[in-house]
């Protein structure tokens, strides 16, 4: 299991899921309006209580348990789940930058690096958020895996801060490279002049809202209109609002993450 590489124990920010209760479980890092009295007011309304994960590997054990009846979670959390008939998509958190509900994820090393492709980087250290992350850890697999190689073995993976923090780390000498969201690498001039991009992943999912299968329709219905009308988000997050689940982007990105790590079932 992906789990297993360097996972850490979950800290919960909110409270504590009962097993069966109305929880919505949500990634902490993604900036879920939680803050807006609007947001909390719908969930209290409904009966519903909140609770915040900053370590994914718990987030995800939580849905295999079906301990949370829905979720805001990056896709990769998502495929560990994706042969559960308990849960189905709801909606696709939409990027910042693009409006779109994919993303692109980009290889960038130090401009002063000799590296030309990811098959240059054979046992260098990998700098990335979680190993349940969609753009600094599932797309370098899916990328090595797209020239025949195998992502296990293949670098020296080393977490780092999230986003800019990768590339900072990277420029700091901590590690040799990083995939990050190309609109992280693009928001800051610096990033061009000191790095450069050697690989490329499109069409990566953003962050989903999935929903157990036997919610109440009221409140499936009255949630993804909430969603679909919300277009802001936490400052420096990369996503904001929400549009209807992309579907076949996730099925393409966990076909590709089956074949990048054929051992996750």
């Amino acid at each position: 299991m992906i789990g297993a590489i360097g996972a850490k124990l979950m800290t919960q920010r909110d409270e504590k899921p009962a097993s069966g209760g109305k929880i919505f479980a949500h990634d902490v890092n993604l900036g879920f309006p939680l803050d807006r009295p609007d947001w909390a007011n719908f969930f209290k309304e409904h009966g519903w209580r909140t609770a915040g994960y900053d370590d994914m590997g718990k987030l995800t054990a939580e849905l295999q348990a079906h301990a949370a009846a829905a979720a805001f979670l990056p896709a990769a959390n998502y495929f560990f789940v994706r042969n559960d008939p308990a849960y189905a998509g709801l909606a696709s958190g939409l990027a910042m930058r693009t409006g779109d509900t994919t993303v692109s994820s980009v290889l960038v090393v130090p401009k002063t690096s000799a590296a030309r492709s990811i098959l240059d980087l054979k046992g260098a250290r990998l700098g990335y958020i979680n190993t349940y992350c969609t753009t600094s850890f599932f797309a370098p697999a899916i990328l090595l895996s797209e020239h025949g190689v195998q992502f296990d073995g293949f670098f020296s993976t080393q977490p780092t801060g999230a986003w800019q923090g990768q590339i900072d780390a990277m420029l700091a000498g901590d590690v040799d490279a990083t995939m990050v969201e190309e609109g992280i690498w693009q928001d800051k001039p610096a990033n061009h002049a000191s790095t450069k991009i050697i690989g490329k992943v499109d069409r990566l999912p953003g962050p989903l809202v999935v929903l157990a299968r036997g919610v109440e329709r009221d409140f499936a219905s009255a949630f993804l209109a909430r969603l679909l009308a919300t277009k802001t988000a936490k400052p420096h997050q990369p996503f904001a609002g929400y549009a209807a689940y992309c579907a076949d982007a996730v099925r393409d990105f966990f076909a590709r993450c089956e074949r990048a790590f054929p051992a996750v079932t």
